[in-house]
């Protein structure tokens, strides 16, 4: 019997992740255009907000982001 099941493309094979370092663990992040996440302004400081590149992990848990089928995932 045949399988027809794909094989998982591993987020390290990606050509947008990069591995950084946060929080003294080294990190797959996604450095796609939709792996940016803007938090909310702070409406009482008035202090602009930074824009942080989210984890691989959390841009493929994130269906409106890559998502488990990784759709902008492309090998390196």
């Amino acid at each position: 019997m045949m399988s027809t099941y794909e094989p998982i493309k591993l987020c390290k094979d990606c050509r947008w992740a990069a591995l950084e370092e946060q929080d003294g663990a080294m990190t797959w992040l996604c450095t796609h255009r939709s792996g940016r996440f803007r938090p909310l302004p702070d409406y009482v400081t008035g202090k602009p907000v930074e824009v942080v590149q989210l984890p691989c992990k959390w841009a493929r848990s994130d269906s409106e982001r890559c998502g488990q089928e990784g759709k902008y995932w492309e090998p390196r």
